[in-house]
């Protein structure tokens, strides 16, 4: 399968007052996203992009303070802490707080 990085991780990064994301898997299966924290950060925080993306795990992570962002995509007008499009991703102890629209948007 293209995009395999079952090597490849996230882990223990903190992003604030950014003004586009915390991390955006596009195109990868198997990725590692664990103990990351976003704090008033623009638009999607965690961002599963495309919907081809499968069997990442992303556990322990914060988003705190999602941000509507008007230039970016037109998504990231409702904004999300976690953006899924695939449900065959693995999710556990993962924490949204104070969005401007939604935690978890499936």
């Amino acid at each position: 399968m293209n995009g395999d990085v079952t090597e490849s991780y996230a882990i223990g990064n903190a992003v604030h007052h950014s003004m586009a994301r915390v991390i955006t898997l596009h195109g990868v299966h198997f990725l590692k996203v664990k103990d990351n924290v976003g704090y008033s950060v623009s638009g999607h925080n965690y961002f599963i992009e495309d919907g081809i993306e499968t069997n990442n795990y992303l556990n322990h992570n914060l988003a705190i303070s999602s941000l509507q962002a008007f230039t970016m995509m037109q998504t990231d007008i409702s904004v999300a802490s976690f953006w899924v499009t695939h449900p065959s991703n693995h999710f556990t102890y993962n924490h949204a707080a104070g969005s401007d629209f939604y935690g978890f948007w499936y």
